[in-house]
Parts: structure tokens; C-alpha cells; sequence
């Protein structure tokens, strides 16, 4: 086994992922182990050609994007039958070095990967193991498909370092301060990438450097646009990180492109759990070419486990914007299954003692979060004061001025526990050329129910907080025309314990509307209060009730 890893792993964790042949009409019968290899191959030479590669202890290799197809059409198929692992030194500890490319394509190319009989634990010390690379000509030409499971994919160290020079906490960050430009999995402009099978792990042995999942697409200033970019996982991802190795970003997803996974375990990160950064992709019912949703799609996450490991930056769990004032909009999705800790279940946790840990930061376009937990799911901040949700809708000065309103918001679906503030914030301006009016943007918060709970509950001191509205001319046939800050509630009940307020000085919708001055809705949407004061007027901090009695020892 190679050195670069020193990993020692028995045969049986070797094979999580059994592979079971199908003979005569359909029956399933379980394979013979297959034989334990010993040999070791050493690739010398760019392979760019199809190859089959059978009952092999080890695949090395020190050369350059060891497989590789690029600059014409065509296929390339690698079998890898009863192959333990494959493993990429990079000797000169530069980058730009990969196990797996397809790229620069002159028409459709394919570059098929096959796994078979046992899943190979793949190994780099440069930080990239997969990478599809397109081009800007609206087609994708080139494609990369992965076929049966992955034991573990693991890198010495992430591909970039850390990032400087962040902007403050709630603006947007910058193409030049956004870090680690590629990932353990890497797509760009123009490709496609879909994997069909597990992969057990995604791992590093460095803390606080790369990404583990990165997908970019096209500028969406460029002429080219919209040049398709799709990224799809339809298997089940275990980890991403670990509590002591994490990546600096887990789940990044940049510039027009849609990205779809299945299911992954807990994602461990310091500086961005989920990213999506002007991703425009996802508005509608708009499906990929292989039939899931557009946008950022991840549709079961075990947790999202933040935790910071620098002192520039502060910690985001999970970070939108997609939506820009640009020439489309899009959305992100997470659904979280939470993770059993103690006597709950946690979908997030954020610990930042030094700067403002945010769970979910929304600064345009519509960010959807789901429980998929009858127990709910709880959003955990450790360290310092921050926010459960910052929603704050920015437009940038490329503003297509067609665009009747640019819509900033955060939906929670299902039954959460909220432990701190949530904020809204009016649309600003952002730029420094011609601007187009505030009155374009609405920023918004929305509660609703699912199959697994009717509504969120909030532990002691959590509130909502809906800043006023900026606006000084009406949104074209809006029945609230003057107002862009808002909350909303649909089909939903929130429960109360106390010191938990609602300050909102925006617009209150629901379905009917919630009488503050009763407390409970006898339709479809209702607050339960335990200790709490609700007024017409809403609630500020002034008429918090006193915090409850201690429990007598009598």
C-alpha cells in the first residue's frame, strides 16, 4: 500500500460495498469474495486510451492527470475489476495534478470510469482526484461518468489555501477572495458529471484547506450564457471531512450550473458548509438532462458541523446567492435528516467564538431548508451571539433592468428548533456604477409545515426580527406594494417558550393571518405560547416577560 496514505485498513472495511451479480432471469446471488490481489502497477506514462485493470492490490502513478481525455471526441472506458486502491504522488507538489480528466473537448466526449467487484480507496497528494472541464459554447461535450462505488476518496491535503482578505460578514463574498478554486470532485463550464455509485468517504488529512465538492459554471455577464454545466450524484455520499480534518469549504457551487446529490452523511468545514454563490440555476420546474432538479439540489443531509479554524473570516454553515438582479434566478435546496447528539436531533451546528457564527445567510434569490425528521431537527450556534438566518438581498450593478423585482428569500419547511435571532433585512444596492432602484428587491422569511411537523419551535431567546422596509415608490402589482420586508407563514405553527419575540416592522402574510392580540389562529396557522407577551404592535425587548421561576426543591 502506498506510503502516501499509511492507512490500515482491514479487508473487511475494504468491502462496505458488496458487489452482487445478477444471473439467469434476474436472481441475485451472492458473489465468492474475490481474491485478495497482492500485485502493485505503477502507471508511467498519461494514459489516453481505453484500459482494463484487473486483481491489483495498487494503481500508482506519479505522472501529470494520470487518465486523461482531452483536445478530440470519442470515448475513453477504464475498467478497474477487483483493483484495492488507486493512489496519484505528486512528487513536485505543484498543481494541476489529477487522476481522473476529461477536458478540453473539439466535440462530445465521454470518459467513462467502471469499478467492479470491490470499491478502490483512490488517494492524492494534490488535492483534485476527478476533474471534467468544458467549454463556453452552450453544448456539453465533455462528460465524465463514474460507474460503481468508491470506497474513499482521500487527499493529503486541499487543493488551495485558505481564504484572504474576506469582505465583512454579511456582504458578498468576491471571485478574488473566494478560495479554493477546485475540489476533490471538480467540474467546470461546459461539462457534465454524474456519478452513479457510493462513495464511502470523502476525506483529507489536512484541516481547514480545499474543497471537497466543486462544481463552477459559466460568467453570467458573458456572452456565452447560458452554457450548461450539470453535477450529479445519484448514489449516497458517507462524511465529508472529519471533526479533525475538516475542508475549508464542503459543498461549493458557483456561476450558472446545477447540482444534484442524492444523499450525504455529516459535512465538516471551517469556513462554508453548502455554497452556492451567483448560481442563477434552479427557477421553476426546470429538470437536468438526466431528470433531477435544477439548481442546488441536495436532497438529505445528515448535518451541516461548522467549526472555525482562522481568524479572518467568520463561519457560514450555509451560504446563497443566486439570485443577483442578473438575467435569471435560482434556488437552493437542502433537506437535513439530523444527526442524534444527546437528546436531539441536529441538522447544523456553527461554533465561532471569535467572530459571528451564521447558520443559513441568504443575500439573493430563494434558499428552501427542509426537515426530514419527525423529531425535528435542530440549528445549533456555539461560541458567539449570531443568527439562525441572516436574510439581506443584494443587487449587484449588472442589474438587467427588465427584471421587475429581484426576490432574497428563506424558507423553512418542517419542524425545526431555532436556538437564536433571526433577521431581515431591506435589498441594498451593491457597486459602484449606476445603480438600479431598492424598490427591485424583497427580502423575505417564510415558516411552513411538511409531512414530518406542522412548525418550528423556538428555545429560549430566539426571536424574529424584520427591519423596515426601504422603499419609496410601489412593486408593480404587489398588494403590498410599499413594503419589501417580510414574514411569512404558511400552514404553519410556531411554538414559544420564552423570552421569544416577533419585531417586525415589515409585512406580516399568512394563511389566514395570525391574530397576535389571540396568540392561536383557529385556521391553518397558530402561535402556542408558554411564557411569552404578544401585542398587536408585535413584541420588542421592552415587553419580554421575566424569565421563569426556578423549579421549587420542596
Amino acid at each position: 500500500m502506498s506510503e502516501l496514505l499509511n492507512k490500515n485498513l482491514t479487508v473487511g472495511q475494504r468491502s462496505k460495498f458488496a458487489f452482487l451479480p445478477i444471473v439467469g432471469l434476474g436472481t441475485v446471488v451472492a458473489a465468492e469474495p474475490p481474491v485478495e490481489p497482492t500485485d502493485v502497477l505503477e502507471i508511467t506514462a498519461q494514459v489516453t486510451s481505453s484500459e482494463t485493470y484487473n486483481d491489483l492490490k495498487e494503481v500508482s502513478s506519479s505522472v501529470t492527470n494520470v487518465f486523461r481525455l482531452a483536445d478530440t471526441s470519442g470515448e475513453q472506458n477504464l475498467r478497474f475489476n477487483n483493483v484495492a486502491q488507486i493512489s496519484l504522488i505528486n512528487k513536485s507538489n505543484s498543481s494541476g495534478f489529477y487522476i481522473f480528466q476529461v477536458s478540453s473537448p473539439k466535440d462530445t466526449q465521454k470518459q467513462n470510469i467502471y469499478f467492479t467487484q470491490k470499491a478502490p480507496l483512490i488517494s492524492s497528494s494534490s488535492g483534485v482526484i476527478f476533474s471534467a472541464i468544458g467549454n463556453l459554447d452552450g453544448r456539453l461535450l465533455s462528460q465524465q461518468n463514474v460507474y460503481g462505488d468508491i470506497e474513499e476518496l482521500f487527499v493529503t491535503k486541499g487543493s488551495i489555501a485558505r481564504p484572504r482578505n474576506i469582505d465583512g460578514e454579511f456582504t458578498p463574498e468576491t471571485l478574488r477572495k473566494q478560495g479554493a478554486p477546485y475540489g476533490v470532485i471538480s467540474l467546470t463550464t461546459g461539462a457534465r458529471q454524474v456519478f452513479y455509485g457510493n462513495i464511502g468517504a470523502i476525506s483529507t488529512g489536512s484541516n481547514a484547506l480545499g474543497t471537497a465538492i466543486y462544481v463552477r459554471g459559466d460568467n453570467p455577464n458573458s456572452t456565452s450564457y447560458p452554457a450548461p454545466t450539470e453535477q450529479a450524484f445519484l448514489g449516497t455520499i458517507g462524511d465529508i471531512g472529519s471533526a479533525s480534518n475538516r475542508f475549508l469549504y464542503g459543498i461549493s457551487m458557483l456561476q450558472q450550473a446545477d447540482q444534484y446529490i442524492e444523499e450525504v452523511g455529516t459535512i465538516y468545514a471551517t469556513f462554508r458548509g453548502v455554497r452556492n454563490y451567483r448560481s442563477e440555476h434552479g427557477s421553476g420546474n426546470q429538470l437536468t438532462t438526466f431528470g433531477k432538479p435544477t439548481g442546488q439540489y441536495l436532497k438529505s443531509v445528515e448535518m451541516i458541523d461548522l467549526k472555525r479554524a482562522g481568524t479572518s473570516y467568520n463561519t457560514i454553515a450555509v451560504y446563497n446567492w443566486n439570485d443577483n438582479g442578473n438575467k435569471s434566478w435560482g434556488r437552493q435546496y437542502i433537506g437535513l435528516r439530523g444527526k442524534k447528539i444527546g437528546d436531539e436531533y441536529v441538522g447544523i451546528s456553527v461554533e465561532d467564538s471569535l467572530q459571528v457564527p451564521i447558520a443559513l445567510q441568504n443575500i439573493g434569490g430563494v434558499q428552501e431548508i427542509e426537515a426530514l425528521n419527525h423529531e425535528g431537527v435542530a440549528i445549533n450556534l456555539i461560541g458567539n451571539a449570531g443568527y439562525t438566518a441572516f436574510v439581506h438581498g443584494q443587487i449587484n450593478n449588472k442589474n438587467d433592468s427588465s427584471r421587475e423585482s429581484v426576490l432574497t428569500k428563506t424558507s423553512f419547511t418542517g419542524p425545526f428548533t431555532i436556538t437564536a435571532p433571526l433577521k431581515v433585512r431591506s435589498t441594498l444596492w451593491i457597486g459602484s456604477s449606476a445603480k438600479p432602484p431598492l424598490e427591485k428587491g424583497i427580502s423575505a422569511l417564510e415558516f411552513s409545515s411538511n409531512e414530518f411537523g406542522r412548525g418550528s419551535k423556538f428555545n429560549p431567546g430566539a426571536y424574529i426580527d424584520i427591519e423596515k422596509s426601504t422603499n419609496t415608490t410601489p412593486l408593480q402589482g404587489d398588494e403590498n406594494a410599499y413594503n419589501n420586508t417580510r414574514l411569512i407563514f404558511s400552514n404553519s405553527g410556531l411554538t414559544w417558550s420564552y423570552s421569544n419575540y416577533i419585531h417586525n416592522l415589515g409585512v406580516l402574510r399568512s394563511s389566514p393571518l395570525v391574530n397576535p392580540s389571540q396568540g392561536t389562529s383557529l385556521a391553518t396557522s397558530s402561535f402556542e405560547f408558554n411564557t411569552v407577551y404578544i401585542s398587536s404592535n408585535h413584541v420588542n425587548p421592552d415587553n419580554q416577560p421575566s424569565s421563569p421561576p426556578p423549579l421549587s426543591r420542596y
